[in-house]
């Protein structure tokens, strides 16, 4: 993890090899800190399933969170008033959403919800997790307020990106065919 001046990214300071061993994915910043998704996933067998918490106002490593063996591969952290959640891709056998309660800090759950997953296919928008369902070739939502997946959205594209708009509204996914084109897709 390396930590960057935004104006000039000019290194600041970076957490070393010893401290934090695994390639990370994705970063979320509340209450003063820095959480970040440690899965190892360059390392083909071997992800691992960790929330790394860095202190931005002391610029130190406070440690990280375990997900336990259902949180492995976390690859998506989305921030609510009172949770971290993480959409965890584990082996690509399977998808699991964890809930870390941002006051304590501590793993609240971590709820397997689908057979397969993709790549960044997940968002959070309105009190739901949306998230590909490759089984079903559908968007799928977890909601928040139960804990669990009430749904699939018949006739959604089979997404690789997927990013919300709180502004307008609208939902982003972006599909491939991984060799010769992409599409963006506008929901609303």
């Amino acid at each position: 993890v390396e930590v960057r001046d935004k104006a000039t990214l000019d290194l600041l300071y970076s957490i070393d090899g010893a401290t934090l061993p695994y390639s990370c994915q994705d970063v979320e910043v509340a209450d003063g800190k820095a959480y970040i998704a440690v899965n190892n996933g360059f390392d083909w067998g071997n992800a691992v399933g960790l929330v790394g918490v860095l202190d931005l106002a002391t610029d130190s490593w406070m440690g990280s969170i375990d997900l336990g063996p259902e949180g492995r591969n976390p690859e998506n952290l989305m921030v609510t008033d009172d949770a971290i959640y993480a959409f965890n891709n584990k082996d690509f056998s399977g998808s699991s959403i964890s809930k870390i309660g941002r006051t304590t800090g501590t793993l609240t759950y971590t709820s397997n919800v689908a057979f397969n997953s993709g790549c960044a296919a997940s968002a959070l928008a309105d009190g739901h997790i949306y998230f590909l369902e490759y089984a079903q070739n559908e968007l799928a939502r977890f909601d928040l307020g139960n804990d669990a997946v009430v749904d699939t959205l018949a006739g959604s594209p089979f997404v690789y990106g997927l990013l919300d708009d709180p502004i307008n509204g609208l939902m982003y996914a972006t599909t491939t065919d991984f060799l010769t084109s992409g599409e963006l897709h506008v929901m609303g």
